[in-house]
């Protein structure tokens, strides 16, 4: 029998009795629903890989399998093994002493560098020798070292049959690497072992060659991007507010910092830095923040090279109402652009981007009104000629307002009837289709039906109405769950999950937020969302891809003027205050059209 304090603190197991004893756990517990597993029911095992095992078996792992997949075209050369060489050789030595072999991985746990004598005889990888390129990531192989430690963003040691799959006869370990500057998720260092012979000084030996490889990266810097960190965290020491280090490539930000600003503030901050550098003293300036916010923006320039500036930021807000000035493109002003076409005709097509948010808000623009929307999606719900013909009659001879979806995907056969339905019906009809489709010519017959037409933002366009969809979107899956799914209340967002998703692009719009959040709140294990819920790539740690912020900042910009200007590039540039040829070559560097 295990005493109380084991069942509230269960350890590493060590011995054979212990990894016995987790081992018929993880047996009972891979016959259990992956949404129905929570530590509490498992005291035997420690919550972390608990939790971990309930994020294999929702990734679709297969604990019976031992393969490991590889990335054959992957290119192990990077900056992180070039600073982690002198570290990697100086492991061979240490790790041939007990049989133990060291895995160096990149930011998505892919084999980078491995240093063993020999490929350990007792571990069965079907006949293939570890190579870069291999895939250690939990979702891929399940709990693991290198895995389960880039998840949770710190060292972790997984023992003998703590690991979701085979082989269960090691020990592995993970220490996530992050560079000293931008605070991004490099790679993962892990020295593995025969479970045997694993002791308590494993895992700090492997979390002090980790920071041996950060200082590593960090004398890598040039002197400036050294100066600018330094800097950045001082004042963080010494100051408690929001904080922005700005330079020439780099943008740091604390979390309350983040929380102020907006993808259209990027241009404003980077001149609030540029004359703070120029006067090279202390200023001090008042700025509306796109949010609506009044902040006072307190400048320490930053000595840098000829040609290049710097500075810190420290923000006060001087105002907290964010009503009295709302952003161009939050839900509200959209909201009221629809209403207010409404008003002068009764039909009116939306356009965007897939997932921006089109039908919800059509279907919302009647709530709390006795009108009545009847819905016809035109991609699948007119599924032949005279099946089609008869439901579209019959939705507009309800006298309804009717919800048209996708109309840029009505079939051939009876766009000339619906275009002719929609011109004479008295009816209210709004109508969806995604952005550009508007300008083909093979829908110029229903497109004209129209008297207007609203564009419906991005999301990353309206960052400001992430947390309030964050809330209806969480509540939309409480309603459409039963309480034994979700376990208790509603899931609510910690402040630092919610300023990782407000530094996310979401290429996919509402539908991406949605899937990340429902994805969360199955990993959570309580009503409260943390940034660890989060899918590693939507954490701050992540940074949004290869971009920095500052670049996702401009980004931003450059792609939301191009939208007002409507994609006239030399007017978006005269916006902007930049010449045609900066234009052009930022165009080029960020891909956008």
């Amino acid at each position: 029998m295990m005493s109380n304090s084991e069942r509230r603190s269960p350890k590493t197991p060590f011995t054979a009795q212990q990894w016995e004893v987790v081992g018929d756990a993880k047996e009972r517990a891979l016959t259990v629903p992956p949404y129905k597993l929570f530590p509490e029911d498992f005291p035997e095992v420690r919550p972390e890989i608990l939790l971990s095992w309930k994020r294999s078996l929702l990734a679709g792992v297969n604990s019976t399998d031992t393969k490991i997949p590889i990335e054959n075209e992957f290119n192990p050369d990077s900056t992180l093994v070039h600073a982690a060489e002198p570290i990697m050789d100086r492991l061979s030595v240490q790790v041939a002493s007990f049989g133990g072999w060291a895995f160096l991985t990149d930011h998505y746990s892919r084999l980078l560098k491995v240093v063993l004598q020999k490929q350990p005889e007792f571990i069965d990888l079907d006949g293939v020798g570890m190579t870069p390129g291999m895939c250690f990531a939990e979702d891929v192989i399940g709990t693991n070292g290198i895995g389960i430690s880039r998840e949770l963003e710190q060292p972790f040691l997984v023992s003998g049959t703590e690991h979701f799959r085979s082989p269960e006869t090691i020990t592995t370990t993970g220490v996530p690497i992050v560079d000293p500057v931008t605070r991004r998720l490099m790679g993962t260092l892990g020295i593995h072992c025969r479970r045997e012979y694993t002791s308590g000084s494993l895992l700090p030996l492997v979390t002090e060659l980790g920071r041996s490889i950060e200082n590593q990266l960090l004398r890598k810097k040039p002197d400036s991007d050294r100066e600018i960190f330094e800097a950045f965290s001082d004042v963080r020491r010494r100051y408690s507010g929001p904080v922005i280090a700005m330079s020439h490539d780099i943008m740091l930000s604390t979390g309350s910092a983040r929380q102020l600003y907006g993808p259209a503030d990027g241009p404003l901050i980077e001149s609030i830095a540029r004359e703070a550098a120029s006067q090279n003293q202390e200023t001090s300036v008042v700025r509306t923040l796109s949010g609506g916010k009044i902040v006072e923006f307190r400048s320490l320039p930053v000595t840098q090279p000829k040609g290049g500036f710097a500075a810190i930021l420290l923000l006060q807000v001087q105002q907290d109402d964010t009503s009295s000035t709302p952003t161009k493109n939050n839900r509200e002003t959209i909201t009221y652009a629809v209403k207010k076409a409404l008003r002068v005709t009764n039909k009116v097509l939306l356009t965007g981007e897939r997932g921006a948010g089109k039908e919800w808000l059509a279907k919302n623009i009647f709530d709390g009104t006795d009108v009545c929307l009847s819905t016809v999606d035109c991609a699948t719900d007119i599924t032949s000629s005279t099946e089609g013909s008869r439901r579209v009659q019959e939705v507009f001879d309800s006298g309804t307002a009717v919800l048209l979806l996708h109309i840029d995907e009505t079939p051939l056969y009876i766009r000339q009837m619906l275009g002719s339905l929609i011109r004479k019906t008295g009816a209210t009809v709004i109508a969806t289709c995604s952005e550009g489709s508007k300008e083909d010519t093979q829908y110029a017959h229903l497109m004209e039906s129209f008297h207007a037409v609203v564009r419906i933002p991005p999301l990353r366009e309206r960052i400001s109405d992430i947390p309030d969809m964050c809330n209806e979107i969480l509540s939309d899956y409480a309603d459409e769950t039963d309480s034994d799914f979700i376990d208790g209340p509603k899931r609510h967002l910690s402040t630092k999950a919610l300023g990782a998703l407000l530094g996310q692009d979401w290429p996919g719009n509402i539908r991406q937020l949605k899937q990340v959040l429902y994805t969360a709140a199955l990993r959570a294990s309580g009503p409260k969302i943390l940034e660890n819920d989060l899918p590693p790539a939507y954490r701050s740690s992540a940074g949004g891809g290869n971009l920095t912020l500052m670049e996702r900042v401009e980004r931003q910009t450059l792609q939301s003027v191009l939208n007002s200007c409507d994609g006239n590039r030399d007017t978006a540039a005269a916006r902007l205050g930049i010449s045609r040829a900066t234009m052009y070559r930022k165009l080029r560097r960020y891909q956008l059209s």
